[in-house]
C-alpha cells in the first residue's frame, strides 16, 4: 500500500494509484474560519478516511495553516476529486477556490504512483 501525497502544484493533473493506496491532499488555510472541503467525489471510489487541520509555524493570531484530507482507493474506476476552500457557516456562496485532480485506481497496486500528465 502507497501513499500520493498531492498539494498546490498538482491542481489539476490526473494520477493512477492501486487499489488500497491513500491519498493525501495538503492545501493552505490563508485565516481562521476558512477551510477546504469535499465539494464532489465518486465515494464508491474514493472514500474519506480522515481529515485535519495542521497549524501553520506562524504564531500570529488568526494565523493558517494546513487541512490535510486522505482518502482510500476503494473501488477500481476514475474519479475526479473537487475540493473548496469555504466558511461552511456561509455556505457555497462563500467558496474562494476550487481544487481538482483526477485519480484513476487500478485493480492491483500500482507499478509506481503516477502522475497522467
Amino acid at each position: 500500500m502507497a501513499e500520493l501525497t498531492l498539494a498546490e502544484p498538482q491542481r489539476g493533473q490526473s494520477f493512477t494509484v492501486g487499489l488500497d493506496d491513500t491519498i493525501l491532499v495538503r492545501l493552505e488555510v490563508k485565516a481562521v474560519g476558512w477551510e477546504w472541503a469535499i465539494d464532489e467525489v465518486d465515494e464508491g471510489i474514493l472514500t474519506l478516511a480522515d481529515s485535519s487541520h495542521v497549524p501553520g509555524d506562524s504564531a500570529r493570531i488568526g494565523g493558517g495553516g494546513y487541512d490535510e484530507l486522505r482518502f482510500r482507493a476503494a473501488s477500481v474506476g476514475t474519479a475526479s476529486l473537487r475540493l473548496k476552500y469555504w466558511r461552511v457557516w456561509e455556505g457555497d456562496a462563500s467558496v474562494r477556490d476550487r481544487y481538482n485532480v483526477q485519480i484513476t485506481v487500478l485493480g492491483s497496486s500500482a507499478p509506481n504512483i503516477s502522475s497522467a500528465g
